[in-house]
Formats: C-alpha cells, structure tokens, sequence
C-alpha cells in the first residue's frame, strides 16, 4: 500500500470527512485529496501531524508493510499546558477546535467536578 492509500484508508477507518481533517490539522481539504490520490506527497512535518490525528505511526505511513498500524498505548495530553494554536494535538468539540478561553472553562469545571468529591 502506497501512501496515498494508508492516508485514504485511515481516514475512511476514523470515518472523518476530508473537511474534518482540516479543521483538526489545519491542512487545506484541497491538499488531503491531493495526499489521497497520490498527485502529491506529505512533508516529515505533515505526516507526523496526520499520523497524531489518525491514531497510527509515521512508520505504518511511510512502510510498505502491512503489519498492525495502530498506535496500542494512549496519548495523553496535560490540558493545563496545551496550547491551541501551536500544539500537534488539537482537541475538538462537534469538530471545532478548542479555543484557550474554551480549555479554561473546561479546567474550571473538571476543578469544581473534582472538588465535589
């Protein structure tokens, strides 16, 4: 499988649209489609980015093994020091991505939700 075929396969297995995968990346849906039907190629920088959000290695990416391709340990994400805009993982909500004003509510409640017992 070349590529653009493990892109289009990871995508349709999260089943996001192409418009989804934009608004988690930031990567034009023009320039996925292009990814997906081999007219272009990913850079290291993107790659990696697609991979965080699909959930797989850059190897099971970039391999022409077909081996698991499956991330099997959990990501986790310290929220008190995320940063929207610069971090590679993007937390959506109904597919937005989170604002800092947004993440501080969120701290503020899982605070409150904690502290209640």
């Amino acid at each position: 499988m070349k590529i653009a075929e493990r892109l289009k396969y990871a995508r349709t297995k999260k089943e996001v649209t192409q418009v989804e995968v934009q608004l988690a990346t930031q990567i034009h849906a023009k320039t996925l489609s292009g990814y997906e039907n081999g007219v272009s190629e990913p850079d290291l920088e993107t790659i990696k980015k697609l991979a965080m959000f699909y959930h797989v290695t850059v190897d099971w990416l970039l391999s022409d093994n077909d081996s698991d391709h499956s991330i099997n340990e959990p990501i986790y994400i310290e929220l008190n020091e995320y940063e929207p805009v610069n971090s590679q993982a993007i937390i959506l909500v109904n597919g937005e991505p989170v604002t800092k004003k947004e993440l501080d509510y969120i701290l503020v409640g899982v605070s409150t939700i904690r502290s209640m017992g």
